[in-house]
């Protein structure tokens, strides 16, 4: 009995079952509560089986049915609670069958399940699993029918019975059964949920004339006359680092999915796009042919609503994986379907589909649906501000403008255009592309003013109010075209009284030294502050010329503090 009392309890921390319901289900302490049907036989008999284990042993003597020889326990039972019954049962010759199950205790079995499990000589532990729904009553049973003609001078003995409600433990609130979170994880329960932890990346600064969005944070969405969902499907507001800024779309079966509604307003003119950019994120496992759809659905006559086309693209789930941002640009003319018509765009869907057999996918996350032009000409060039932000680029899909430069031997593989309006004689520029170059003049007839094959310029002796041209590149050599960091600062910190050009600075950038040579101004004093604000030197020439050593500095911008007399010029400087 130790032996089978502990098994039990290794199935009630395994399995996840509550506690016992059955009282005396070893007979151990006789007959009650015991009770049933004695009609053609004796249901209840306790006896030792000469081991000193107590078994009931019901004797069937002459019952032509099988409720007629009868041994239960009345219970509490819950309709649709899960139940595992197990005993062990035998017969003292030749073969016996008996019905077991679970029901209330009046009427048949009401739908009950019910077992018929096939007794030999020996002993055998049978265990069942299964939901009671019959309604919830105070008047249940656990019982085990045994009469019949076929049974008719048999003894059939059974021992160590168990009723146990199944406990759902991936649904319990607590940390158990090896989760590794409440609820989820481990090798029991389901893989927990793991939303991005970070935002999609920052779509890049475009001409508002050169995007439609769909969905994004960076730029003005299409108004839409609805957004749906079709199939079992949830479709919701997600915030990852800022309020909302993401979708969350989630389906019950494959083929399912969300779309934006354009019918009775304005559909999407795109025509004269060339590009889709989506940004998604997949939670979960993939599998093979699981696939993220994107449908633009085309009422090539609309308003009357006669006909349409479905443009679509597909990406493979499997291949791109599963726990991080994939960002997709995707040429237009590449979707499938035919013809494609694009200049009445209705409906724009995500869909989440898979083979036959294949789970679902998801849920996947989503930022940045939009269709976008690529500013890879002077003449597209894109407004930037020239105020010190930070702004995000892209060269994807951005195509060789054909613009040579002196900084640019290797040739160019993609390059995208931005325009800037000085507002004094010098700008300084940062970027984390690898090549940059600055013109003058007008698209078709530029002049180079300034190029680095690095990520720092500082231009000089330009006009204030005058247009310039800046082209951010990839350094020909194979570099993948990818997204880049642009930010442009403009007039200097200047006090009037003293006139930079009284000033000449050279090299700069430099990799060494700055030397400094003032026309007529004594310089008294030299402080240079890192991009922080924090001094890093400290001069005092007292004449009007210099020499800045920067062989200590780290690669950056500088700003140098220049004094004479009651005059102060701070000017930016470049260590490469």
């Amino acid at each position: 009995m130790k032996k089978i009392t502990f098994f039990i309890a290794l199935l009630t921390i395994s399995l996840g079952f509550s506690q016992e319901l059955v009282t005396n289900g070893d007979f151990e302490a006789g007959s009650a509560p015991w009770g049933g049907n004695s009609d053609g036989g004796t249901n209840i008999n306790v006896i030792d089986d000469g081991t000193g284990n107590f078994v009931n042993a019901a004797i069937i003597v002459n019952a032509a049915d099988t409720w007629r020889v009868n041994l239960q326990q009345v219970l509490d039972l819950t309709q649709g609670q899960g139940y595992e019954l197990s005993y062990d049962a035998y017969v003292d010759a030749g073969t016996a069958t008996m019905i077991a199950g679970i029901s209330e205790n009046f009427g048949g079995f009401g739908g009950a399940p019910t077992f018929n499990p096939a007794l030999t000589t020996t002993s055998q532990t049978f265990t069942h699993t299964m939901t009671f729904n019959n309604a919830s009553t105070t008047n249940g049973r656990v019982f085990f029918d045994m009469g019949g003609t076929a049974n008719s001078g048999k003894t059939i003995y059974i021992d160590n019975v168990s009723l146990t409600e199944i406990v759902d433990l991936c649904n319990d609130g607590i940390l158990n059964n090896g989760e590794t979170e409440i609820d989820c994880g481990g090798p029991n329960c389901d893989a927990c949920p793991s939303p991005p932890s970070t935002a999609a990346p920052l779509a890049p600064i475009r001409n508002p004339s050169d995007v439609i969005s769909v969905f994004s944070d960076e730029y003005t969405d299409a108004v839409p006359s609805g957004v749906e969902t079709f199939g079992p499907t949830t479709f919701e507001n997600f915030t990852v680092e800022n309020p909302d800024d993401t979708r969350r779309l989630s389906v019950g079966a494959n083929g399912q999915g969300m779309q934006y509604l354009y019918l009775g307003g304005t559909p999407l003119d795109l025509s004269g796009f060339d590009k889709m950019h989506f940004d998604f994120y997949i939670e979960g496992d993939v599998a093979a042919s699981q696939e993220i759809q994107v449908f633009l659905i085309d009422f090539n006559q609309y308003p009357s609503g006669a006909g349409n086309t479905s443009l679509f693209t597909n990406f493979d789930a499997n291949a791109i994986g599963s726990g991080v941002w994939y960002s997709a640009d995707i040429d237009l003319d590449s979707f499938n379907g035919t013809p494609l018509t694009r200049n009445n765009i209705a409906l724009v869907q995500v869909i989440l589909q898979g083979g036959a057999g294949a789970p679902t996918l998801g849920p996947i996350y989503f930022d940045n649906l939009y269709f976008y032009n690529v500013n890879d000409s002077c003449a597209e060039a894109t407004p930037i501000p020239l105020d010190g932000s930070t702004i995000e680029i892209s060269n994807v899909g951005a195509t060789d403008s054909g613009q040579t430069t002196s900084c640019d031997p290797m040739g160019v593989i993609s390059d995208v255009w931005y325009s800037v309006v000085a507002d004094s004689d010098e700008f300084y520029l940062e970027t984390t592309a690898p090549n940059v170059a600055i013109f003058s003049g007008a698209c078709g007839s530029l002049t180079e003013v300034a190029c680095n094959p690095g990520t720092n310029v500082a231009v000089t002796g330009i006009t204030s109010g005058n247009t310039y041209y800046v082209r951010v590149t990839d350094d020909g050599t194979g570099r993948a075209p990818g997204p880049f960091t642009l930010k442009i600062s403009g007039a200097s910190l200047s006090n009037t009284d003293f006139n930079a050009n009284q000033f000449k600075i050279y090299p700069n950038p430099t990799i060494d030294v700055w030397n400094i040579e003032a026309s007529s101004s004594v310089i008294d004093t030299i402080e240079i502050f890192d991009i922080l604000g924090k001094k890093v030197q400290t001069l005092s020439p007292n004449n009007l010329q210099a020499t800045i050593h920067a062989s200590s500095l780290k690669t950056g911008l500088y700003l140098a503090k220049f004094y004479s007399g009651d005059a102060v010029k701070t000017i930016r400087l470049v260590k490469n």
